[in-house]
């Protein structure tokens, strides 16, 4: 046991050039399969995190909707200020922002 501990020091000892290139190359090969492994990750994350927030928002339309068909004073409102109806007695004045 003893000789092989021995034989391997020699080794290291007298090919300490090709030992370095070796741990060199391993630690630059390394860090290449990590990035590779996060990017592919962190694009899958987003588009979950894309899908979420679609998933969200049609979850939201859905319910304003249903709400529209339950309730006739949202309906008014979502009318009044989405398609500017209005009462025959009223005026209604648009006041634009830009």
């Amino acid at each position: 046991m003893n000789e092989k501990i021995s034989k391997i020091i020699d080794f290291i000892k007298n090919n300490k050039t090709l030992v370095t290139v070796i741990i060199g190359f391993i630690l630059v090969l390394e860090p290449t399969r990590e990035v590779g492994w996060r990017y592919g990750n962190n694009k899958k994350i987003n588009n979950l995190k894309n899908e979420i927030s679609f998933y969200q928002e049609k979850i939201a339309t859905s319910k304003e909707t249903k709400d529209l068909k339950n309730n006739p004073k949202q309906l008014e409102k979502y009318a009044r200020e989405n398609f500017y109806m209005k009462k025959d007695n009223e005026d209604i004045f648009i006041i634009d922002e830009d």
